[in-house]
């Protein structure tokens, strides 16, 4: 058999636990099941991580990768708070349609850990990362005639938003989803452009 590093091990059981998750569910997500789509000992499971919580931490922060590096692309230094916002909710939405199975593993994931109470640590230090990211991203676009912002409000105001959207377009998987899309942006950038999120 051939060696496989720890961290390669890691990253094809974080793939298998997605992939598990997403087809039985997280409730039905047994690490046996989860070692057997890996094509890996158990044994090995155990080995490479804690236990289910940092494994399934791990498979939030690897769905959630993605779409935080997709927004990075969509952003650039200056271009205005405003048109930050605009093109981080139309990218988030453009990704969270392509990644739909996803994002609906995500929140189970989420849902999951919250239920349980012992893990809840794992969607609150996701959401932070988020939050924290996105009003960063603000931040960075800010030009110099703008003024200073409430960064941390925007964050959670777009995480918001993004949340609404991608919940709803799970709930009704409408074709309208793109349209309303354009009226979170509209939204985001009347509250921006009103000073809604300016520092006092």
């Amino acid at each position: 058999m051939a060696y496989v590093s720890t961290e390669e091990r890691r990253k094809q059981l974080v793939a298998a636990a997605t992939r598990v998750i997403r087809e039985h569910g997280v409730t039905n997500a047994t690490t046996r099941r989860i070692a057997d789509e890996a094509g890996a000992p158990l044994a090995s499971l155990h080995y490479c991580f804690r236990g289910k919580d940092e494994l399934y931490e791990m498979v939030m922060e690897t769905l959630g990768v993605e779409g935080r590096t997709r927004l990075e692309e969509s952003v650039s230094p200056g271009m205005g708070v405003s048109a930050a916002a605009a093109a981080i909710l139309r990218e988030t939405a453009a990704w969270a349609l392509h990644t739909f199975e996803d994002r609906l593993t995500d929140y189970e994931v989420s849902i999951w850990a919250i239920r349980s109470g012992e893990f809840a640590h794992i969607p609150k230090k996701t959401y932070r990362t988020w939050i924290k990211h996105l009003g960063g991203l603000c931040r960075q676009a800010r030009r110099d005639d703008e003024p200073e912002y409430d960064y941390d409000a925007l964050g959670r105001m777009l995480l918001t938003l993004i949340d609404g959207f991608i919940i709803q377009h799970q709930m009704l998987q409408t074709r309208q989803s793109s349209k309303q899309a354009d009226k979170l942006v509209a939204t985001i950038q009347a509250a921006i452009d009103s000073g809604v999120f300016n520092v006092s």
